[in-house]
């Protein structure tokens, strides 16, 4: 018998492997957003949410339906409160409707302060005087006052202040004027005060002279045969020529009568005179005074001539 044939396994070819087919597609995403909504109002009550249904466009985010006076912006005027609410928009589409139970309860964003209260105002007046004026009195600005310092004349400053409402209501008086420039300027200035004092007895009627000299000095006399009697040099920081064609002014206070041109510019070449005089004589025994204020300017009432210190007293007690 012959011996059976073997077979090779090797020798048969194998089979190629194929690819698998595609996937199922998976579920869409889902889009989300925060959306805020605000209004202002005057109350602290908190303001009713929307009540209709919202539709939220996830591309540009605007919201439409909204109600209740709600909006996407804080509003930049109303009410001084300010509210707040937000809701979830989810969505697998490109829109999401938000139901109105959707939306947080408003909370307050911000709220304006109390007004505070109205803000007064200084007011500062001005006058010229001689002497100190009384304070001023009234609202706004007071008679014989200005808000603007008055231009020079030959006197002195003067500033007061009050503090007033808006409305011009003063709420703390004025106060007392005090010297805002100390020196008259431009204009004539104050060079002297000279003193009189008379002494009379039973009830003789007696008068004192001062006689303004050109060439810088002043003199007295008592009596109207009386000799002239040096009193004094006018005194200046620095030398000046003082001549006939200066002006000048006199003001006359005291408890005597004063006699000659007061108040009024006069040129000095006439070597002004003014007379004190009690007028009116006491049974007994009396003393007078009166004091003379005089101001000089070099050729009229807008020079400046320097800044004038007083000059020497010159006081006479005659027992007439």
């Amino acid at each position: 018998m012959d011996a059976p044939a073997q077979l090779g396994l090797g020798a048969l070819d194998g089979i190629q492997a194929q690819n698998g087919g595609n996937g199922l597609d998976g579920d869409d995403g889902l889009n989300s957003a925060t959306v805020y909504l605000f209004q202002r109002t005057s109350s602290s009550t908190p303001p009713a949410l929307p009540s209709a249904n919202v539709t939220y466009t996830f591309g540009s985010g605007a919201a439409s339906g909204v109600n209740n006076g709600w909006v996407q912006s804080l509003p930049t005027s109303g009410g001084s409160h300010r509210w707040v609410t937000t809701a979830t928009a989810l969505s697998t589409g490109s829109t999401d409707t938000i139901l109105p139970g959707e939306w947080a309860a408003a909370s307050l964003l911000a709220e304006d302060g109390l007004q505070g209260p109205t803000g007064n105002k200084v007011v500062r007046v001005y006058r010229r005087s001689l002497n100190a004026p009384s304070a001023p009195v009234g609202d706004g600005v007071p008679s014989g006052w200005s808000v603007a310092a008055p231009g020079p004349d030959g006197t002195r400053l003067w500033m007061s202040e009050s503090e007033q409402t808006t409305a011009g209501v003063v709420v703390v008086a004025w106060s007392a004027p005090v010297l805002s420039d100390a020196t008259p300027g431009p204009g004539p200035v104050q060079f002297g005060v000279t003193v009189s004092t008379l002494e009379i007895n039973n009830g003789v009627a007696a008068n004192s002279y001062v006689r303004l000299n050109n060439d810088g000095t002043f003199s007295q006399r008592v009596g109207a045969g009386g000799s002239w009697l040096p009193a004094g040099n006018w005194h200046w920081p620095t030398t000046v020529g003082i001549g006939a064609s200066f002006r000048v002014r006199t003001v006359a206070a005291g408890d005597m009568l004063a006699f000659g041109i007061l108040e009024s510019w006069v040129a000095l070449s006439t070597e002004p005179i003014f007379r004190l005089e009690q007028a009116v004589s006491p049974s007994a025994y009396a003393q007078k005074s009166a004091t003379l204020q005089h101001f000089i300017a070099a050729t009229g009432v807008d020079t400046v001539l320097a800044t004038g210190y007083s000059f020497l007293d010159a006081a006479y007690d005659p027992a007439l």
